[in-house]
């Protein structure tokens, strides 16, 4: 039974994949770490330093500078047109998944509360 249920969703997954959505999706964001390498580098090297300076909290003495340059890398990166595409794909997909497991969650049961936002199963009372 669960061995049917895994090669179910198997076939569910490469379906998924098979959409040209998905097929774009994967084409823009190989153009992006192509095109725009520097300001990925610089995007993540800044979420890492805000990161790392965000564990000591207010106590850091560079923490605004940090919050600051983070902003600034994201703005540069989400302002590109690859990216902004990229975005839009993401959510169109996004919106085709949570249909998805909308139909599977109301076609299981109806006695628990199912939620696509990863914390398992909330029974109803």
């Amino acid at each position: 039974m669960q061995t049917d249920i895994i090669d179910k969703a198997y076939i569910l997954s490469n379906a998924i994949k098979d959409l040209d959505l998905y097929k774009e999706l994967i084409n823009i964001n190989n153009q992006i770490e192509e095109n725009l390498k520097d300001k990925l580098q610089a995007f993540n090297k800044a979420k890492e330093d805000y990161n790392e300076a965000l564990r000591y909290g207010e106590y850091h003495p560079s923490l605004r500078d940090y919050e600051q340059k983070l902003s600034e890398a994201k703005a540069s990166l989400y302002k590109e047109e690859l990216v902004k595409e990229y975005n839009k794909k993401y959510n169109e997909l996004q919106a085709i998944l949570d249909k998805m497991f909308d139909e599977i969650k109301s076609s299981v049961s109806n006695k628990f509360e199912l939620s696509n936002n990863r914390k398992g199963f909330v029974c109803k009372k």
